[in-house]
This record gives structure tokens, sequence and C-alpha cells, in this order.
């Protein structure tokens, strides 16, 4: 166990380059992605599992993504279906409206 400077500093001797700031470590801890206890004012992680928390938390991300990729792709598809002349549009009033007969 240990805390999070000292598990944020082991992350950045494995991995020189990683894109997580130590304030993103901090959140991720906060925020319960990665799992912690406390021991008074200290927050201690399990450093032995913490690569495993960030690859769950890399892959929800992605996964994340793709669901955003496709929700965007279902929306665009909608809004390239031509719309019906006689179905009122919900912003406009009924002045200059076409009716069906």
């Amino acid at each position: 166990m240990r805390g999070i400077n000292e598990c944020y500093a082991w992350l950045k001797a494995q991995d020189p380059e990683t894109q997580i700031t130590k304030w993103r470590f901090r959140n991720l801890v906060n925020e319960g992605i990665i799992p912690s206890s406390r021991n008074g004012r200290c927050i201690l992680i399990n450093q032995d599992m913490l690569p495993e928390y960030l690859k769950k938390w890399a892959e929800s991300m992605e996964q994340e993504a793709e669901n955003i990729r496709e929700q965007t792709k279902a929306e665009s598809r909608e809004r390239d279906l031509p719309k019906v002349a006689t179905a009122q549009s919900k912003q406009c009033s009924k002045y200059g409206q076409i009716r069906a007969i």
C-alpha cells in the first residue's frame, strides 16, 4: 500500500511518457476508479493492482467513445432522411404549414 504521490511516481517510472497528470491521477482516486482506502488523512492505494485498475479504466473509456461514435452515426442518419411535408415541425406554428388532405 502506497500513497498517491508514491504511486504516481511509480507510474511515471514505468511509463515516462504517460499523458496522465498528477491531478488526473488524484481525480481517478477520488472518483473511485482507482480503489483506495483511508488511514487517517492518508489515502492508500494497492500499488500491485494499479496497472489492472488503469487497464480497466482505459477499456471503459474506449467503450464509451465507441458508444458515442455509434450514437452520432445514428443521429446523422436520422438527419439525412427526407422530412415528410405533411409532418408539422415542433418548432414552428401552424402558419405556413401544409395540411394533409
